[in-house]
């Protein structure tokens, strides 16, 4: 049975691509068949995987599949992981009658999808596909920055945890704080309030770097970048540790 895990935030822009691929490329390289589904309709991760940039406007073979046949057919990236990709005809899931107990019923077929792990990044705000890959995932997480725009999107996401969890009573999260800016008096201030507020829920803290925006316009990984060891080496502990949460 395939562990589940979603990277979601009501807000665009906090880096939950880089997480959501990132993630997935080191599961890869420990060994682990791993599949992408991009439930977002911008199709970033799917454009990141593949290498396209017009992927997110193509309909074929794209995440739709989950909903629309029995046996989804992912297609292999060069990074090892096998994706399903986003794009803009996503939308229309939204507007399917019953879709939330539509999704509920496909955790099942989510869930025994043939790989070992499967990452999701979901759209970022709420709605039907979000809600789905709650239901579906063992495992949430959501990248924040420390701003108050970010936060607030975050407590949407923490509401559609709990809505999620009358179905999914597992569902764990952890929240990560994303492109933290040190000098910054006001992002520290939302740093030390965000772990008075999530205390047992607070992994980790990564500050803003350019060469991990770099190493994802490239579809690599973070550790890739060999002018840095020890900040691939932080990000892909980081995404190990992060594995070994789903049990």
């Amino acid at each position: 049975m395939a562990k589940i895990i979603a990277v979601g935030i009501q807000k665009g822009g906090d880096g939950k691509t880089t997480f959501a691929c990132n993630l997935a490329m080191a599961a890869v390289e420990a060994g682990y068949k791993t599949a992408l589904i991009d439930l977002d309709s911008q199709g970033n991760a799917g454009v990141t995987l593949s290498g396209n940039p017009d992927m997110h406007h193509i309909k074929e073979s794209g995440a739709q599949q989950i909903y629309e046949v029995d046996d989804p057919v992912f297609a292999e990236t060069d990074s090892g992981v096998f994706l399903l990709h986003g794009h803009s005809w996503l939308e229309e899931i939204d507007f399917r009658e019953d879709v939330d107990l539509e999704s509920l019923n496909l955790r099942s077929k989510v869930r025994n999808l043939p790989f070992d792990y499967v990452i999701i990044d979901t759209p970022p705000s709420s709605g039907p596909r979000q809600l789905a890959a709650l239901f579906w995932s063992d495992l949430v997480i959501a990248p924040v920055k420390p701003q108050r725009f970010s936060i607030i999107g975050l407590g949407k996401l923490l509401q559609q945890i709990k809505l999620a969890r009358r179905k999914n009573a597992g569902l764990a999260f952890r929240v990560v704080i994303n492109q933290f800016i040190s000098s910054s008096t006001e992002q520290n201030q939302f740093v030390t309030e965000l772990h008075e507020s999530l205390p047992s829920n607070i992994m980790k803290v990564f500050r803003s770097r350019v060469p991990v925006s770099d190493m994802l316009a490239r579809g690599l990984p973070v550790w890739a970048y060999k002018k840095d060891k020890k900040l691939g080496q932080e990000w892909y502990e980081f995404c190990i540790e992060v594995l070994n949460l789903v049990k």
